[in-house]
């Protein structure tokens, strides 16, 4: 297999997921999605203690995705945006939305809490996808 890749592009695609997440669940919906998970302030206050383990764990997994996307965009040869953005769309959408939905419908949760926290996967593929394809 040929890994004839950016891991610059890989760093700063990582980098940017993991700076969305912050956004996303700090400042653009931190309100409803903390009333919607059931997520009180007493819980953050107890889930300090662990935040250097949540986010490296956040931080591999962040790496882990942006290598991914990397070696499918390299392997499919996207080299424009809109080709990126579709990419990371059915990407997006297909590996993470569609296996989500059904936790979330059996677990009887609320659309609109799917919908944030899925969200922020699939606008990150498009936006990892561009940042890859452009940086190639």
């Amino acid at each position: 297999m040929d890994w004839n890749l950016n891991y610059w592009a890989i760093l700063v695609a990582a980098v940017i997921h993991f700076a969305l997440g912050a956004a996303w669940f700090s400042v653009l919906f931190s309100k409803p999605w903390m009333v919607l998970a059931n997520i009180g302030q007493a819980n953050m206050e107890k889930g300090r203690g662990k935040m250097p383990y949540l986010l490296a764990g956040s931080a591999v997994t962040a790496l882990i995705m942006a290598f991914v996307l990397a070696l499918l965009v390299h392997k499919m040869e996207i080299h424009f945006v809109w080709g990126a953005i579709k990419l990371g769309l059915a990407v997006g959408i297909g590996l993470h939305a569609a296996p989500a939905l059904g936790s979330y419908t059996f677990k009887q949760q609320p659309i609109k809490l799917y919908l944030i926290e899925i969200g922020y996967p699939v606008v990150s593929m498009m936006i990892m996808a561009v940042v890859l394809a452009q940086w190639w």
